[in-house]
């Protein structure tokens, strides 16, 4: 649970922080409907001082959904963030996370269909060592290419932005 936690909140925070830092995306920003400022929300933050990019998208739902992050990513950064064939593995960890934070383990049969592994229906997941190593290294290279493409997109767009700057710049 814990790996996969600290992936969303890496995603999240790859996009608050570029919002926190360049203006080269408010104007994409205002038109994303996953984006809504809701007063509880707001009100929830209170208890820690946060960013405005915090404040816009750590709340915000459907980091679990591969094609959703997808999207975001496209129309903030101008390219997917996760390859095709790098969607239904990620899935597949967005179950096990689901199943061990909120079955604590217990893989229901609507869950091991949705796995396309009806055969281990109400059985417990079995996440070892071995099998966390395995995610973590199939994780690296998402981080990696946000890292590099998204980051590369976002500098690029805010260095276009600010067009010529003098002599004295």
């Amino acid at each position: 649970g814990q790996l996969m936690a600290s992936f969303e909140y890496m995603l999240k925070d790859f996009v608050a922080k570029g919002i926190d830092l360049v203006d080269a995306n408010d104007e994409r920003l205002k038109g994303e409907k996953w984006i809504s400022v809701d007063v509880e929300r707001v009100l929830f933050q209170r208890v820690a001082q946060v960013s405005v990019g915090a404040l816009l998208v750590h709340p915000t739902m459907g980091w679990h959904d591969p094609e959703q992050v997808n999207e975001r990513f496209k129309n903030l950064f101008d390219k997917a963030l996760v390859l095709k064939d790098e969607v239904p593995h990620l899935k597949r960890l967005w179950l096990l996370r689901h199943t061990v934070a909120h079955n604590a383990g217990f893989l229901t049969g609507p869950d091991a269909g949705r796995l396309a592994l009806p055969e281990l229906k109400e059985s417990v997941v079995a996440i070892d060592a071995e099998y966390l190593e395995e995610a973590f290294w199939f994780l690296c290279p998402i981080a990696k290419r946000m890292a590099r493409d998204s980051g590369k997109a976002l500098l690029m767009k805010w260095l276009r932005n600010l067009g010529p700057q003098g002599s004295d710049w």
